[in-house]
């Protein structure tokens, strides 16, 4: 029976919820999210949420909205392109400034090669006679909204990677929400390079006050034992001078390092945090005046 014929009725839409593989991604999404990524880090534990989502996606817009059919998995692909595309951070930095949920998204393009699982919800929304094995007998209405608002929740409160914390607890106006610059050198090397442009520094931490160490990255050990951490007072450039820069660096290999670009300050600004165009423009010049200067 195919699912066009019937997909007005509340049975055969829940099915598209309630079954083994809906609930294996979901699983799987909310495992690896927040913990798999925390314990392990690495290429795999960054493409199992994608492909997971790429599966709950389309059954979950079939599912509030009937007519899309088999559209809905070329809406999903769609999202997704856009999504990890640089098109999507102005979207995510005013998200941010209200959603009491912070949302953050890695721009790697490599992540496309999740689209190899769109396959697997197109055939369950064209043949779900073909999944009926798979079906959970449970009461649909009831069941299938409250898992819908499951899913909903776990695609917003996924776990951000370790430099999304280490920018959201950072001082200043103006945060730079970008994923580490790689660099070929030691993070000694790359503070040599520093000093070799006379740009000066030094280490920083953050603290309350009665003098304790708080933010997610003073407090968890992990990230003292991963990361520097420094701040440049004063960058002075020929028509501008940049206040207040901080940076974290960690050792990705022995002759590869984390450059993390995390916050500067504009003193004297109007505005709580400083996005969008201007957000890019500073973005800009720190990568010129530093990025590329500890990369010679």
């Amino acid at each position: 029976m195919e699912l066009s014929e019937n997909i007005f009725l509340p049975r055969r839409r829940s099915e598209l919820l309630l079954n083994v593989v809906f609930l294996a991604a979901l699983v799987l999404l909310i495992v690896n999210d927040h913990f798999w990524k925390a314990s392990y880090s690495n290429v795999l534990t960054g493409k199992l949420s994608d492909l997971a989502g790429l599966v709950l996606l389309p059954l979950c817009l079939v599912y509030v909205f009937p007519r899309l059919q088999e559209g809905a998995v070329l809406w999903s692909a769609l999202f997704f392109f856009l999504w990890k595309t640089p098109l999507a951070t102005p979207f995510i930095e005013y998200y941010n400034l209200v959603a009491p949920i912070p949302i953050s998204r890695v721009v790697d393009y490599t992540d496309y090669l999740a689209f190899v699982i769109l396959p697997l919800p197109w055939w369950m929304i064209k043949q779900p006679q073909q999944f009926e094995w798979s079906m959970l007998r449970l009461q649909p209405v009831a069941w299938s909204w409250g898992l819908l608002l499951l899913t909903s929740m776990s695609f917003v409160a996924t776990s951000p990677p370790r430099w999304y914390y280490m920018v959201a607890d950072a001082p200043g106006n103006v945060r730079f929400y970008q994923s580490p610059y790689e660099v070929k050198k030691s993070p000694e090397e790359v503070l040599a390079r520093l000093r070799e442009e006379g740009i000066a520094f030094e280490p920083y931490l953050k603290v309350d006050s009665t003098g304790g160490a708080f933010g997610s990255y003073a407090r968890d050990s992990a990230f003292q034992a991963l990361y520097q951490f420094y701040v440049i007072p004063q960058l002075i450039l020929e028509e501008d001078t940049l206040n207040d820069i901080h940076f974290a660096l960690s050792s990705a290999t022995s002759d590869y390092t984390h450059f993390q670009l995390q916050s500067m300050n504009i003193p004297d600004s109007s505005s709580t945090y400083i996005v969008g165009k201007t957000n890019k423009w500073y973005l800009k010049v720190l990568k010129k005046e530093l990025v590329r200067k500890v990369r010679r």
